[in-house]
């Protein structure tokens, strides 16, 4: 448990750490708005990474169940 927070954390500081970079080395255009989305949505994911892996489903068995009734 204590691994896997460790990891977690580790993943959100590397990539605070790459945004930052990468937020100094765009030009001042509308270019860097769309790659600010970008990166904010990549941070959401990174921080919703252990509710997915701990509520993981397999989806393609839950529509062949869904498909069978």
């Amino acid at each position: 448990m204590m691994d896997m927070l460790t990891e977690w954390v580790g993943q959100i500081i590397l990539f605070i750490l790459f945004a930052s970079i990468v937020d100094m080395l765009l030009p001042q255009n509308s270019f860097r708005t769309y790659a600010k989305v970008v990166i904010s949505l990549l941070l959401i994911s990174i921080l919703l990474s252990p509710l997915l892996k701990l509520f993981q489903i397999d989806a393609e068995a839950l529509i062949q169940k869904n498909a069978v009734q």
